[in-house]
């Protein structure tokens, strides 16, 4: 059944020096559909938890067009991204339709 879904994107980027109040406090957060939820795990969890959890978003929520996590360290933001690809491709694939005149 595995073979059936869509190949998922991973992005990852690390902002060395960030600073930011908002992050003041928290270790990491989960954005789904602009929803932030707190997260309190070390780097090496998020690294293989990122890859679980979208899959499960993804299975429970087959629309959802990317799954975000960041985690704040103490000089830094790393930022992780699965974007399903197959919704991506739809989003910027030209409408092709051409009308006929008769």
């Amino acid at each position: 059944m595995v073979g059936d879904w869509p190949p998922l994107k991973l992005g990852v980027g690390f902002a060395p020096h960030f600073c930011n109040e908002c992050m003041q406090g928290k270790t990491g957060v989960e954005v789904i559909k602009g929803k932030t939820e707190p997260i309190s795990d070390s780097l090496q969890q998020m690294d293989e938890m990122v890859r679980l959890k979208a899959i499960d978003c993804y299975i429970c929520q087959p629309d959802l067009s990317d799954y975000r996590m960041r985690l704040y360290a103490g000089h830094g933001v790393a930022y992780f991204i699965v974007r399903n690809q197959a919704l991506e491709q739809q989003a910027v694939r030209p409408n092709t339709m051409v009308s006929q005149i008769s």
